[in-house]
């Protein structure tokens, strides 16, 4: 056999017109000549359409096509060449991989058997040690995934759930935040709980890592923190959720949202009704809602329920914004089933006293582990290679091995290059720090105080760089960290715990403050960089409260103080933050000169002239004279406040303490006047405009002053996240970190 290849197509020159014609039919959905060679000769069954499709099996299965597939599979068995069905492509996935990674339960029955016959397809790994099992899990494909379970149910712990890189089928739901999996993972193997990745990470550790799962790792602003209060979610049942996976769609997709519609109106018609606590559950627990009585009589349950829908459906935006937040509060409250039973063995879910199996590595698995660049042929040569191959052949196969593994070596290196750069000893500090370290620099409030609460040892667990929990906190501005373990210490009574860990210091002699003064990579949940050195000098002045009077002298290894530290690491925000104001005041000030000038101009203007005998004005008495008189001198006193304010920004030293009051509160006053003296100006215009108009249009008068203040009111509406910010810079006493991956 002589093996050719070309682009992307293989070749076999001894059966390649044959071959040939099999490629034509699956690439163009031929799939009755396809039925027909496979019936024919059970060759074409092993036979690979290109290097990324594998067989025609392969690619009847990622098209979902059930018949075909049935009738492949059937004419395999009928020819008695079972190992057509571990045939691999590009990747090392058998038809039952693909089957189980996009869900396709039929296709996966189908290819195992009515009655599990060749359910030892199950325990086939791909080249990264993936089975059919872990692909579903992966992708979380529900039914598919309890359909393979169960045929594996034997296994109370298997290896064939864990990856060649470590990571087990749990580390791989809580790494994706699939957390109802997780949960059902841990109800059918519970051993995976005490079992570390190659990394040494717990799957507690792993979930320490997700602040995106925790309520105390989102920074959500007001109407959705009413709206996430207002939704009820409901807690995962394992059982439910299984049989719930277990059984068919009744309905077509296009169909769900008519149900989902239906569903809700039912379970909110049966909760108004109801005289009674219900305690019936809607299907699974996490999509039904229990109706709760509160304090009010039952006869006002209506009403309220009323006032709920209408107010989570306005805010809501209809639905836009309530699917959103109903999705993130889900995954917290499952997030915290996860850890709840994790706690349930505390010490092994902490200490990931598990080992990883070692994979028993023979024949397809040992070249799987050992070389994992190797193509999918080669991995079953000992299986579909002919006896008489020729020596050439060999030879070709070889160097075309060889090619693809510097190829792919090549592009893993330049993937490589464009990965965020880490240090080996970053690598070292993150893989030796404990969960509650974990949960400390990523600010999950939620499992450090489980984690004290269960483990109280582990307050004073430290990591390669000697930090406790209360230095990795203050180092990653972990600020609901900080506050959570000082209360936390307060109300039980044991101060004396807190200030021991505020004592501490790290290897380079780094107190708490010095790790509040050095500037860190993480930004504050506010824009802007003169707000974002406001609030560094607020975060330093609350950990400056916390220490005794002495840090503020006490020095490092390189003999500085945390505030020659916070100097020095901060001019470059200093400087930042004044261009910023500068660019600020500069366009404001223009604003504000031309503004002063108008008004002015207006306030020295009388509408209809004064009277020749008395000199007083004509229109004395009149409302709209008398609006005119007071809106002219009002928007001329702000706009000349404006215009001071912005003028003493620019003339500022703009110093790192100036930034602390002065020139925010500046700032602040500047855009306030700015924005009076405007409105002030077009109340100006409006009273001194409607002696103007003809009584005919007086009935649309107003009309046409708000069409002339719309720029204004989009002027404003426009400055006013600033404002917001100012305020917020202003009067808030302890800064809120940013979420990672904030939404731009």
């Amino acid at each position: 056999m002589n093996i050719i290849e070309v682009d992307d197509y293989i070749y076999d020159t001894e059966d390649s017109y044959e071959e040939d014609k099999l490629r034509e039919y699956t690439i163009e959905g031929n799939w009755e000549k396809v039925k027909d060679l496979y019936k024919t000769d059970p060759k074409f069954s092993t036979v690979n359409i290109n290097k990324s499709r594998g067989t025609a099996l392969h690619v009847a299965v990622n098209d979902n096509n059930e018949e075909v597939v049935r009738n492949l599979v059937d004419s395999i068995i009928s020819h008695g060449y079972k190992r057509a069905l571990e045939s691999k492509n590009e990747k090392g996935d058998t038809p039952l991989h693909l089957a189980a990674s996009k869900g396709f339960k039929e296709i996966c029955e189908c290819i195992i058997g009515e009655n599990g016959e060749r359910k030892d397809l199950i325990v086939i790994v791909n080249k990264a040690g993936e089975t059919p099992l872990f692909l579903a899990a992966l992708s979380w494909q529900k039914q598919t995934f309890v359909y393979l379970s169960e045929l594996n149910d034997n296994y109370y712990y298997t290896i064939n759930l864990i990856r060649l890189n470590g990571d087990s089928i749990l580390h791989c739901a809580i790494r994706r935040e699939f957390f109802d999996l997780a949960l059902i993972i841990i109800d059918k193997y519970p051993a995976f709980i005490v079992i570390p990745d190659k990394h040494g990470f717990s799957p507690l550790k792993l979930l320490a890592t997700r602040p995106s799962a925790f309520k105390s790792g989102c920074n959500m602003i007001w109407w959705k923190r009413i709206l996430y209060h207002c939704i009820h979610v409901g807690t995962l049942n394992v059982e439910d959720a299984v049989d719930e996976s277990s059984s068919p769609d009744s309905c077509p997709e296009n169909y769900d949202t008519c149900y989902l519609f239906f569903q809700k109106c039912t379970e909110k018609l049966k909760g108004m009704l109801k005289q009674t606590t219900c305690t019936a559950e809607y299907g699974s627990n996490d999509m039904g809602e229990k109706p709760k009585h509160k304090l009010l009589p039952e006869n006002y349950a209506t009403c309220l329920w009323f006032m709920k829908f209408a107010w989570i459906y306005i805010l809501g935006l209809s639905g836009v914004g309530i699917e959103e937040i109903t999705k993130m509060k889900q995954k917290h409250r499952w997030s915290g089933q996860l850890l709840n039973r994790f706690m349930e063995m505390p010490y092994e879910s902490y200490s990931a006293t598990g080992t990883e199996p070692t994979r028993q590595v023979s024949g397809t698995d040992f070249v799987s582990a050992y070389n994992p660049n190797q193509g999918d042929k080669n991995s079953e040569e000992p299986k579909n290679s002919k006896t008489q191959e020729s020596e050439t052949t060999i030879l070709t196969k070889a160097i075309t091995d060889l090619v693809k593994i510097v190829n792919e070596l090549s592009t893993k290196k330049e993937n490589n290059s464009e990965e965020p750069k880490i240090t080996e000893r970053e690598k070292e500090i993150l893989e030796s720090e404990t969960a509650i370290l974990t949960a400390a620099r990523n600010g999950i409030v939620e499992i450090v105080n489980e984690l004290i609460t269960k483990i109280p040892s582990s307050i004073y667990d430290v990591n390669l760089e000697n930090k406790n929990v209360l230095l990795v906190a203050v180092e990653n501005r972990r600020t609901n960290v900080v506050e959570a373990l000082r209360k936390w210490f307060k109300e039980c009574k044991t101060k004396v715990i807190f200030d021991n860990l505020i004592q501490g210091v790290d290897n380079e002699e780094n107190t708490v403050l010095h790790l509040a003064a050095t500037k860190c990579d993480q930004d504050w949940h506010i824009s802007g960089d003169a707000l974002q050195m406001l609030w560094d000098i607020k975060w330093f002045q609350y950990t400056k409260e916390l220490v005794p009077k002495h840090f503020t002298f006490r020095t490092n290894k390189e003999n500085k103080t945390a505030g020659e530290l916070f100097k020095k690491s901060h001019a470059e925000l200093v400087k930042e933050g004044g261009k910023w104001l500068k660019d600020t005041s500069n366009s404001c000030s223009v604003v504000a000169a031309l503004l002063a000038g108008v008004s002015f101009a207006t306030s020295s203007t009388v509408p209809g002239g004064n009277k020749s005998d008395t000199g007083e004005p004509t229109l004395e008495g009149k409302p709209a004279f008398d609006a005119f008189s007071m809106s002219s001198v009002i928007g001329l006193c702000f706009s000349v406040t404006a215009l001071i304010m912005f003028l003493s920004i620019l003339t500022s030293r703009k110093e790192a303490k100036d930034f602390r009051i002065d020139l925010p509160r500046k700032l602040l006053f500047g855009l306030s006047s700015l924005f009076l003296s405007i409105v002030a100006l077009f109340v100006t215009f409006c009273s001194g405009h409607f002696f103007l108009i003809d009584h005919k249009f007086k009935h649309i008068v107003f009309l046409i002053y708000a069409v002339t203040s719309f720029p204004v009111t989009l002027y404003a509406v426009a400055q006013l996240p600033l404002y917001i910010d100012l305020l917020k810079g202003i009067l808030t006493k302890l800064p809120k970190t940013s979420d990672k991956g904030e939404h731009l």
